[in-house]
């Protein structure tokens, strides 16, 4: 694994710039379940949970929670565009890894 150069670092600055909030992430993927949803952001499904919770201890996601759901819906977004060949070099990559 290479070393992220200049480029990675400004496409990584530029999530931060970015953050996608709940609601919009949902609103893009309303099919997601919570659990998947808690997959997204790395944490458990009570953290999840709490974030639609009508009391007083309802949290909202923090920082690092809604970089996952931009980087997320980058990635999901790739995955729509790239061309087969693409997904097909994904594969033998992984296959290659677990040898």
């Amino acid at each position: 694994m290479r070393n992220p150069n200049k480029r990675d670092w400004k496409a990584l600055h530029s999530f931060y710039e970015n953050l996608m909030e709940l609601d919009d992430f949902l609103a893009l993927y309303p099919e997601l379940s919570r659990e998947q949803l808690a997959r997204v952001a790395r944490c458990s499904i009570h953290v999840c949970n709490r974030w639609f919770m009508e009391s007083e201890t309802r949290r909202s996601p923090t920082e690092a929670h809604r970089l996952r759901f931009s980087i997320a819906h980058f990635v999901w977004q790739m995955e729509q565009i790239e061309p087969p060949d693409f997904q097909e070099l994904r594969q033998i990559y992984r296959e290659m890894k677990k040898k």
